[in-house]
């Protein structure tokens, strides 16, 4: 993740490769916070996969992301990144969900679109 998320400073995968159901990874945003996430599902032949946050001190419960790539022609590929979350701790639901969007999927879907540009 720190080679195409410009928020996460380091991930390290405390159990497996990462590549299997199961597998929880520890990581540290830039302004210090750390999550650790499970792998929830993974497919090679949808280009998908999906994971939650399992500990974490932001106000979130039953989180659950899974994100999507799929060709969009002309040698482009189109990225699907949902998430679904539960505010907690009396935090405001949609402020909660603008600083998801605006602070972890859109700057991680042009750190993929950078990261692709870089290795091709």
């Amino acid at each position: 993740m720190p080679n195409w998320h410009p928020d996460v400073t380091d991930s390290i995968i405390e159990n497996g490769s990462g590549r299997e159901v199961g597998a929880i990874r520890a990581i540290h945003l830039r302004d210090g916070t750390p999550l650790r996430e499970r792998l929830n599902a993974i497919s090679d032949e949808d280009y998908e996969y999906s994971y939650s946050v399992i500990e974490s001190p932001l106000p979130i419960a039953n989180h659950r992301s899974t994100v999507r790539f799929s060709d969009s022609g002309n040698g482009c590929v189109r990225v699907v990144w949902a998430t679904e979350f539960e505010a907690t701790d009396g935090a405001d639901p949609e402020e909660l969900k603008a600083g998801v969007v605006a602070g972890v999927v859109e700057p991680g879907i042009d750190g993929f679109e950078a990261a692709a540009h870089t290795n091709s």
